[in-house]
């Protein structure tokens, strides 16, 4: 009899444990910039917690405080979409006279990747180096590109607009083609349309490793919907108000994150949201300390840590966005419960 008791004590200790690492937990905020740098973008996070964006009108690499200055190739502007594992960060900046040509950036320097068309933008990079985005041809139709080795290849040979968003690590690329019409994956060079949600139009901004997809479609209503894809099937992830979000970023534990909109007062606010385990969360109810934030507005992109980074407005912000990062709080104290209440029932057990 004892010992039953021990075994259905150690099957709950296991159970806690067990659903302990992808439980959503609360989060405490990071703001990324001062107010008096001027607006803060985020875009990207990888797994050491580096975060790439736009600050004002330059990109930006953060990490653990630190603020790096990523500049142009002499022209007024540029922006960080992306960022690997090994740090190398990719997005677009201007020469002189405005042209933006597509750049990657690595221990200080930046790289041209500029060899085909007139204008690109690289939007995702992997971890081997390949990078994809659009790039403007010289006959003015906006394409998909794949660069590697040093070379810009025109992957889409059909006449129609197409723009890369993201590209994993088997080589696999989402994005859109149509000018938004299609949500497309690209695999072994073959545009895959991923379908709709009810209607034609959709982006796709973000693919994990397991090929799970992210972005937004339209449905029936014709309102804009986040939207989930895997192994063929295309899901809507609903809305706070039934009306509007988009999904922007996943990571391998499928957990997604985007915004939605909520509808109140006769006024339409848009909040930071998050998808995990079939469930849809507002990041504001999240956050232990908001202090000095009026809305988390768009999150961008989570790691596999489940760090979130993102922007939202400040009361004294002038309207400018601010960039935020959120880390999950760990609870040691959950393991540490099932660890003590084991240690109880042994020593309950061992004095009979």
């Amino acid at each position: 009899m004892k010992w039953g008791f021990l075994l259905s004590v150690i099957a709950v200790c296991l159970f806690i444990v067990s659903t302990h690492a992808l439980a959503v937990r609360p989060y405490t905020l990071t703001d990324l910039a001062n107010i008096t740098d001027g607006p803060c973008v985020p875009r990207a996070i990888n797994n050491a917690g580096q975060v790439v964006g736009d600050l004002y009108s330059h990109s930006f690499l953060w990490h653990n405080g630190v603020m790096e200055h990523i500049w142009t190739f002499g022209g007024p502007n540029s922006g960080a979409y992306d960022i690997n594992e090994l740090g190398q960060v990719v997005g677009s900046a201007e020469i002189p006279g405005g042209t933006r040509h597509a750049f990657l950036y690595e221990n200080g320097v930046m790289h041209d990747l500029q060899t085909i068309g007139a204008h690109s933008r690289a939007w995702g990079i992997n971890d081997s180096a390949q990078v994809t985005g659009w790039v403007r041809l010289q006959d003015g139709l906006k394409q998909v590109f794949l660069w590697e080795n040093g070379a810009m290849t025109d992957i889409d040979t059909t006449e129609r607009t197409s723009s890369g968003h993201s590209i994993n690590n088997t080589g696999e690329i989402v994005g859109t083609s149509y000018g938004g019409g299609q949500i497309t994956l690209w695999r072994d060079g073959e545009a895959i349309n991923l379908g709709d949600l009810g209607r034609d139009g959709g982006e796709a901004w973000d693919i994990n490793d397991f090929g799970q997809v992210v972005g937004y479609g339209r449905n029936r209503d014709g309102y804009t919907r986040a939207f989930f894809w895997s192994e063929g099937v295309i899901s809507d992830l609903g809305s706070f108000d039934y009306r509007r979000s988009s999904g922007k970023g996943i990571n391998n534990h499928g957990q997604i994150v985007g915004w939605s909109t909520f509808e109140g007062g006769g006024t339409t606010e848009y909040h930071a949201s998050l998808w995990s385990q079939g469930e849809m969360y507002n990041l504001n109810e999240l956050v232990i300390d908001a202090s000095g934030w009026d809305n988390l507005e768009v999150a961008q992109d989570i790691n596999d840590r489940g760090q979130i980074v993102g922007y939202g407005y400040k009361p004294e912000s002038g309207g400018w966005r601010q960039g935020f990062l959120l880390t999950p709080i760990p609870e040691p104290s959950t393991i540490a419960v099932a660890v003590f209440g084991f240690l109880l029932a042994l020593a309950k057990v061992s004095r009979k």
